[in-house]
């Protein structure tokens, strides 16, 4: 287990979100606080799981390159979970970063493209 610094970009078509923060790296998962949400990504065999969580919702995205995959959306305060569909088109793990990137659709409303690019490295 390290800890590590991330500068983490999330594009999408219709946005542009970037953060610095610093997170928790074993060899198959990725931790880090997106200001009070936290996020996860797993990779387990050719599956990865990445999971977004903080006090309002929960949202879990199974990723499996070039397949079609069900995850959800769980808002606690209405009691209301939706299905996503997650479409993935690239997943790389390498010694300094993350690269994921997903077409997505809620209750089959096209969300767009997203891609999410993480980068890290070890603090000394």
């Amino acid at each position: 287990m390290a800890k590590v610094s991330i500068k983490s970009f999330l594009h999408t078509e219709e946005s542009e979100k970037t953060i610095e923060c610093d997170g928790i790296l074993t060899k198959e998962k990725l931790t880090f606080y997106d200001g009070d949400t936290l996020t996860s990504i797993e990779k387990k065999e050719n599956k990865w799981i990445l999971k977004r969580k903080n006090k309002e919702y929960e949202i879990e995205i199974p990723l499996i390159l070039n397949q079609k995959t069900k995850g959800s959306y769980h808002f606690f305060h209405f009691h209301k979970k939706l299905d996503l569909q997650i479409d993935t088109n690239m997943l790389e793990w390498g010694s300094l970063g993350i690269q994921i990137k997903y077409q997505l659709k809620i209750e089959n409303e096209n969300l767009g493209l997203f891609h999410y690019h993480i980068e890290f490295e070890v603090k000394k």
